[in-house]
């Protein structure tokens, strides 16, 4: 299976890494919600000038002579580790993206080691000096946007960490990216990162209210291209985990386990597939939902779609509390607001 960009098609069925964006081949035990602010300690530090180590999703010991400071790292990975006081001096992934792909990322302080899939310049790589390699997981063991045939080479060089987002809760990645942060010195309890923390774990407790609420409200996530429609499993992403976590009623297509668990491609004509009342919809696709629905009269004819219950979504949003809280807030007030039982 592909692990190409996960915006991109070529027509057929997906060859991008769609259908491994954000999950996996396993569903991940799920963790409560209620444990969002509980971080359990799976590293080892010893200070800035002590031996450093850390146990990485691929249960690999990463470790150094003394705790890191130059950090290369995916994007998605880069802001997440930003947001918690951790600067990489280099990034590699998809350089021109939306906006919401970095995170806080200040563009113009890092360099840039790869702007898209397949590329990683290593003589770059090395002049940064680093002293660990971070990357998301969204298949197993592989480093996403460490290109296979270079992934040797570059742990040769550092340290390489792994965090699994596949088929895993949003809340526990960035448990583990906290984890990794903590290990790297950063103290978890100094306010800004605390109060983001106790910001996205009031978030999830609002979702969880508006389950109660809204039992019959029907949300779907939702991605396009030009051959296909698509309609998620659940069960392969963080922040769809999550939801269902906090009790959302979110649709569940079937999918071929064998082909690709992670999304049922169905054609322009079979768009009606599933009912929903709402839809969370690619925004890294947004076209579709937005300047081309005449062109996809089968798609503009959804309930959701006529009624406007339409959120934006971005599917590879970096795992930060402090980018999560208000995203999710923003969508408990959304889901309050829709009307249930368009479809019927």
């Amino acid at each position: 299976m592909s692990t190409r960009r996960a915006g991109a098609h070529t027509g057929g069925a997906p060859v991008s890494r769609r259908g491994v964006l954000l999950g996996g081949a396993g569903l991940a035990a799920m963790l409560a919600v209620g444990a969002c602010g509980k971080v359990e300690d799976r590293s080892v530090q010893s200070g800035k000038g002590g031996p450093w180590s850390f146990v990485d999703d691929r249960q690999r010991k990463a470790s150094a002579k003394s705790t890191p400071t130059n950090v290369v790292a995916q994007v998605s990975a880069a802001a997440a580790l930003w947001d918690l006081g951790i600067k990489s001096v280099g990034v590699f992934g998809e350089a021109n993206g939306p906006d919401d792909l970095y995170g806080n990322i200040d563009r113009d302080a890092v360099t840039w080691v790869g702007k898209t899939w397949g590329e990683f310049d290593m003589e770059k790589f090395l002049g940064l000096r680093p002293d660990v390699l971070v990357a998301p997981m969204n298949t197993p063991d592989e480093l996403w946007y460490v290109p296979e045939e270079m992934a040797d080479e570059v742990a040769k060089r550092c340290p390489t960490v792994g965090i699994k987002q596949l088929s895993t809760p949003l809340d526990k990645v960035i448990d583990r990216y906290a984890e990794l942060a903590a290990s790297l010195g950063v103290d978890l309890k100094k306010p800004e990162i605390a109060t983001a923390r106790k910001d996205f774990t009031a978030a999830v407790d609002e979702l969880r209210a508006v389950a109660k609420e809204r039992k019959d409200l029907k949300v779907a996530f939702v991605s396009a291209a030009e051959e296909f429609f698509y309609w998620a499993n659940p069960e392969m992403f963080p922040d769809a985990l999550i939801l269902r976590e906090a009790g959302i009623n979110l649709v569940e297509p079937d999918v071929s386990k064998e082909q690709d668990p992670h999304w049922d491609s169905v054609s322009w004509e079979q768009v009606g597939r599933y009912d929903a009342d709402v839809l969370l919809y690619d925004s890294r696709n947004a076209q579709f939902f937005t300047d081309n629905l005449k062109k996809y009269p089968t798609l503009a004819n959804l309930p959701a779609v006529k009624a406007k219950q339409l959120v934006a979504w971005n599917l590879e949003t970096p795992p930060s509390w402090s980018i999560y809280a208000p995203k999710l807030q923003e969508l408990a007030d959304k889901l309050r607001s829709f009307k249930a039982g368009i479809g019927t």
